[in-house]
């Protein structure tokens, strides 16, 4: 009998690893926007990473006041956060950056992270589809998260943050 009780401990301890492991991968790959101070943006996981460099391992960074977070936004490098839209399409938020908070490279002309599989899995919280930019050059950074494909255009990166996602920057 303490046999099989060890074996069964062990199992359930396998199972919560397993389980806690998956979660805490699922929290860095998923976004959240609700408002301008809730929100997140997908970011290199290294300080100093190329952004297209990342794109296939970008993890979400999110405001502090983000239930769930598990990575926060560095401190400086938001500058300035518009949200807009309507929660039955599409939200968004627009801004600027500060790339010396992350210690993002001034020269990087920056990419895109999306629903595509920029990086494998990710997704915005309750929403099927989004597009994420960063441009470090130009200092912006813009993430849509959309119930129809067609309002997140994934295809358009090298446009840049102010084509795909219109808004106040």
């Amino acid at each position: 009998m303490a046999t099989s009780n060890t074996l069964f401990a062990f199992i359930i301890l396998i199972l919560t690893t397993i389980v806690f492991v998956h979660a805490d991968t699922n929290a860095t790959i998923t976004a959240t926007l609700s408002s301008n101070t809730v929100f997140c943006t997908f970011l290199p996981p290294t300080p100093g990473e190329y952004i297209a460099d990342s794109e296939l391992t970008g993890i979400a960074f999110c405001t502090a006041s983000t239930p769930g977070v598990v990575n926060v936004i560095p401190d400086g490098f938001v500058i300035s956060a518009n949200f807009a839209g309507d929660p039955s399409t599409y939200v968004q938020i627009t801004g600027k950056m500060n790339p010396d908070a992350y210690q993002l490279h001034h020269d990087d002309e920056g990419g895109q992270y999306d629903s595509n599989g920029s990086p494998p899995d990710a997704s915005c919280s309750g929403y099927e589809y989004f597009v994420n930019l960063v441009e470090p050059n130009d200092g912006n950074y813009c993430i849509r998260c959309c119930h129809n494909k067609k309002d997140c255009p994934t295809n358009e990166s090298t446009e840049g943050c102010e084509t795909v996602i219109p808004g106040i920057y």
